[in-house]
């Protein structure tokens, strides 16, 4: 999810563990807090390193990666916040970690939370990566709640209301792949929007791209390719350019010009679709014989 998400969730959580924990309740306010957005210490990092974005979703949010932070913020909140216990802020801070890397698990992007026992990613494809609905009542409660317009029992409502707002998406979301799968699909894929998922879905005589509305479950096409079979496209696959192209792309489709009496195969991928992205390999060639 996005920076700001994982920070209005911070801090209705941490409004939440303070009240739970009275004996400790800055402590568990703030491992809270900085817990929900601990995870994504990797992006600074990244950049600061010179890496940009190669490092995010990676070690920090794994097991031994929340872990590590959770035990070192937690002894940073410990050690400034007299009267906090260094068991309880770690508790808290380990629990907002678990709910950020839960929280990204539900979009597209996932992560692998299980390695080094696992590398298996997980992005179920469930919430957009900014998520309206969530960002708004947890928003607006939590500046209502700083505000003192809101009653700490009141805010933490907005966790069950978000709970089933996210147990709704999942029953959309499952629905919507039922009806992907009808007779005659190889396979299909969908992306998550807010009112709406893009989809694709490959049949053995075209793929086609659109979108299904999360409300009514009305599809709509927008597009539809009928893959270009031939000498020339079996020609191209020769290139080494395309060789890689085919290798990383999850559903290329080719199309065949013909320009001067030379052959101009065009390769895409219409995964790029649903990223709103386009682009790919184009080759020229000269003789099939």
């Amino acid at each position: 999810m996005d920076s700001l998400t994982h920070l209005v969730l911070g801090h209705a959580m941490g409004v939440f563990a303070s009240g739970s924990t009275p004996a400790a309740q800055a402590g568990a306010y703030w491992g809270a807090l900085v817990g929900n957005s601990l995870p994504d210490i990797d992006v600074p990092v990244g950049f600061l390193a010179g890496r940009g974005w190669a490092l995010h979703r990676k070690f920090t949010h794994t097991i031994p990666g929340v872990l590590g932070l959770s035990l070192m913020a937690a002894a940073v909140i410990t050690a400034a916040i007299p009267g906090s216990r260094m068991g309880l802020t770690f508790a808290w801070t380990l629990a907002g970690c678990i709910v950020h890397v839960l929280l990204d698990c539900h979009n597209l992007y996932g992560t692998r939370p299980l390695w080094p026992f696992s590398n298996r990613s997980f992005g179920w494809g469930v919430l957009f990566i900014m998520d309206p609905f969530m960002l708004i009542t947890l928003g607006v409660g939590d500046v209502a709640h700083l505000a003192g317009w809101l009653s700490t029992g009141t805010l933490q409502t907005t966790y069950a209301v978000n709970g089933l707002y996210i147990l709704g998406r999942w029953l959309a979301w499952a629905i919507l792949r039922k009806r992907m799968n009808a007779p005659g699909v190889v396979r299909f894929t969908m992306a998550p929007y807010f009112l709406f998922w893009r989809y694709l879905r490959e049949t053995d005589n075209a793929m086609e791209y659109g979108r299904v509305k999360l409300l009514t479950g009305s599809l709509k096409p927008l597009e539809s390719v009928a893959p270009a079979r031939g000498p020339a496209v079996d020609a191209s696959r020769l290139n080494p350019q395309v060789a890689t192209f085919l290798h990383h792309a999850r559903y290329p489709f080719a199309r065949v010009d013909v320009i001067d009496q030379r052959y101009r195969v065009t390769w895409e991928d219409l995964y790029g679709r649903l990223r709103g992205r386009r682009g790919g390999v184009e080759v020229w060639i000269d003789s099939l014989g």
